[in-house]
């Protein structure tokens, strides 16, 4: 499982096991085209190594955790874990 860093603007941050894998889910989520991207835009594995320095502060007052700790149980398919657009 890896996660993947999305930015175009905003940065959003996904699990999946591809990058292909990533793109389709956020698609789906997001009504989103291939086209709907440029130069700038950014797509990135981050190291599962800096997995437990990345906070996910939750916005709904529930506790704070640590991507690897959120990661925890999970192996198969696409799921989104936090933005900076909220």
């Amino acid at each position: 499982m890896k996660e993947i860093k999305l930015t175009q603007g905003e940065t959003e941050w996904i699990y999946a096991n591809t990058i292909f894998e990533a793109l389709k889910y956020y698609h789906s989520i997001n009504d989103m085209e291939i086209d709907d991207y440029d130069d700038e835009d950014d797509i990135n594995i981050v190291p599962e190594g800096e997995w437990d320095d990345m906070i996910i502060t939750n916005p709904d007052g529930e506790e704070d955790t640590t991507f690897a700790n959120f990661m925890k149980g999970k192996s198969t398919g696409a799921g989104f874990v936090a933005s900076t657009v909220y």
